[in-house]
């Protein structure tokens, strides 16, 4: 029994270190976008955070960031149907309505 429940935590723990590390790196790659974005480079910025949505489509902040990078290069369009696109794939989520 000792065993069992020390090789439930034991891999308990690595789960969490790869939700962690996962976390981690989606952080950086925002992060990564944000600097670009005020460096001017909206284009890097744009490839960085759709290649996040790639891998996480739900994020937020990368939906976001990415929403205002559209709207500071006045591609009102192209946000607005990001943003219905948004709300189709999540209409049960209200954060996806004030995008």
């Amino acid at each position: 029994m000792i065993r069992y429940y020390l090789f439930c935590t034991i891999l308990a723990g690595l789960f969490s270190l790869t939700a962690f590390a996962q976390n981690d790196d989606t952080g950086n790659t925002i992060g990564l976008a944000r600097k670009l974005m005020n460096a001017g480079e909206y284009t890097r910025a744009l490839v960085t955070l759709e290649d996040l949505l790639v891998k996480d489509p739900a994020n937020l902040d990368a939906q976001e960031l990415k929403i205002n990078i559209l709207v500071q290069q006045e591609r009102e369009k192209e946000a607005l149907r990001d943003v219905e696109e948004y709300i189709r794939m999540y209409p049960g989520k209200a954060e996806f309505l004030y995008l």
